[in-house]
């Protein structure tokens, strides 16, 4: 069942990216994903299991997902990630780079519609 799924440009061999194509995949080296895209932490739950991008790519062998469940401004979503990125290149855990990056964008009057959307998978 593909609940989720995200629309990919065109050119790429199959319009959307569902679960279960990421089910399919073995991530290598145990990626961190960054879903960038409106609405790509949306969850349905089956009886037997979650339903949703962000737990596809946990199965698949990401060591974590950051995805948003409303929709989000493609710039500030861009620079947002980015920050986040950052932090944690920089060493810092992803759910202190997640609430950092979150507590300096409300402190400048940013993303306020939004940031509380944004959820860490582990």
């Amino acid at each position: 069942t593909d609940a989720s799924y995200i629309l990919l440009a065109p050119e790429h061999a199959g319009a959307e990216l569902g679960i279960s194509k990421v089910r399919a995949a073995s991530l290598r080296g145990a990626p961190f994903v960054v879903l960038a895209a409106c609405h790509a932490a949306h969850t349905s739950y089956a009886l037997h299991e979650p339903l949703s991008l962000p737990a596809a790519f946990i199965e698949a062998g990401a060591r974590g997902v950051l995805a948003a469940t409303v929709e989000i401004p493609d710039l500030e979503a861009e620079a947002f990630f980015n920050a986040v990125r950052e932090r944690m290149r920089a060493g810092t855990p992803p759910a202190v780079a997640l609430r950092d990056e979150r507590t300096r964008w409300l402190k400048d009057g940013k993303g306020a519609r939004w940031l509380d959307s944004v959820l860490l998978f582990e």
